[in-house]
């Protein structure tokens, strides 16, 4: 009852100064200087929304700048760092642009923090540095309301307003349906050794499948939690399904289901994507064991309708669906034309290693299409 009451005073909070930030918005509007621009008004107005665009994109590349500076400021090593689908990725032969979306996100920075000492890594400056540097741009607000009308005047109140709308929607700890915000992440981490230690080799299974290492070429014992596991928290649960992937890559499937079946029964803890990838990757591998009567009625769940078109073009989602439409609908000209969808997202996909293990499962929905039976590969 706590929780939704926070939860409920929190998005008060936000609509009552988005409600105010809106009505000194139209003020704003209503008071500058059209001639000092164009004279139609329809020309202005589309102005004003490319202003917003820009300013927006202006913002979120500040926010994960701030996330990026933390980091450095804490000793992290960069990974990737992502405004809006344009990722800039470190890979071992250097840096790459690629493109890359997450559902739920705007822009990511992902570091990796300093030393191995799970007690001891900073971890308030980097989670927080984005809503830090969001909110030092908020005064900008009053700034622009004390200067006279202008198109400068009305673009300092936007940037303003957009800082602080990122700063209370990042900054107040928030757990959402899908992912939770930094605030919470910071407070996860603050407050619980076991999510630091899951925090720290989460980064670090990232950074190897990112440059290219599949979970089985990692050490083994980068997925256990040394720290007794009494709660549970989103890092906690990542790790699990970290845990999970590294069974199943390894061909330990019995064990790898286990876990996965595990983390979807705690729906209430588990983070709505990670129970939503946790169900598609049992469904994959019944696809693989049994194709004729796998159960669907997972892709007409509608928080399962969102993600999937939300992330229409992640690799391991058109796999799935590629599987799907060869051996389950068996209507090749659907699988060729998703096929040919997959092969050019892989083009700029940035984590290797996920592009070696999806065209392996590609290969296997075509063996078992041919006729080959693998299905005791999966027992």
């Amino acid at each position: 009852m706590k929780k939704k009451f926070y939860k409920f005073m929190v998005w008060v909070l936000i609509l009552g100064v988005g409600f105010w930030l809106g009505y000194q918005l139209g003020a704003m509007i209503a008071h500058l200087p059209a001639y000092s621009l164009f004279e139609a008004g329809f020309v202005n107005f589309f102005f004003i929304y490319l202003l917003l665009f820009l300013l927006f994109i202006v913002v979120i590349f500040i926010h994960e700048l701030g996330h990026y500076i933390g980091g450095r400021l804490s000793g992290y090593r960069l990974i990737s760092f992502r405004v809006g689908s344009w990722i800039l990725v470190r890979w071992d032969e250097g840096l790459f642009w690629k493109r890359y979306t997450l559902h739920g996100t705007l822009g990511q920075c992902l570091m990796v923090p300093p030393g191995s000492d799970y007690n001891q890594v900073p971890v308030l400056l980097y989670n927080l540095g984005g809503p830090l540097i969001n909110i030092l741009f908020a005064p900008l607000i009053f700034l622009g309301l004390k200067m006279a009308p202008s198109w400068w005047s009305f673009s300092l109140f936007l940037f303003g307003g957009l800082n602080l709308l990122f700063f209370l929607i990042n900054g107040i700890p928030l757990k959402g349906k899908i992912i939770s915000n930094d605030g919470m992440n910071a407070w996860e981490l603050y407050r619980s050794s076991v999510a630091r230690e899951a925090f720290v080799k989460q980064l670090m299974v990232t950074e190897g499948l990112t440059r290219g290492r599949r979970f089985k070429d990692l050490p083994e014992e980068l997925f256990y939690l040394k720290s007794l596991v009494e709660e549970e928290t989103s890092f906690v649960s990542m790790m699990n399904y970290y845990w999970a992937s590294y069974l199943l890559d390894k061909g330990v499937y019995r064990e790898g289901r286990e876990v996965l079946n595990k983390l979807v029964l705690r729906q209430e803890t588990l983070p709505g994507l990670l129970k939503i990838f946790s169900r598609l990757s049992l469904l994959s591998l019944e696809l693989f064991e049994n194709p004729s009567e796998v159960d669907l009625s997972i892709l007409e769940e509608k928080e399962t309708k969102q993600v999937l078109k939300a992330m229409k073009d992640y690799p391991s989602i058109l796999s799935i669906q590629y599987g799907i439409a060869r051996l389950c609908n068996q209507d090749q000209a659907e699988a060729d034309a998703i096929r040919k969808r997959l092969e050019k997202v892989l083009q700029t996909y940035p984590i290797k290693a996920e592009i070696e293990m999806v065209l392996e499962d590609v290969d296997m929905v075509d063996r078992i299409a041919a006729g080959e039976d693998v299905a005791n590969l999966f027992s």
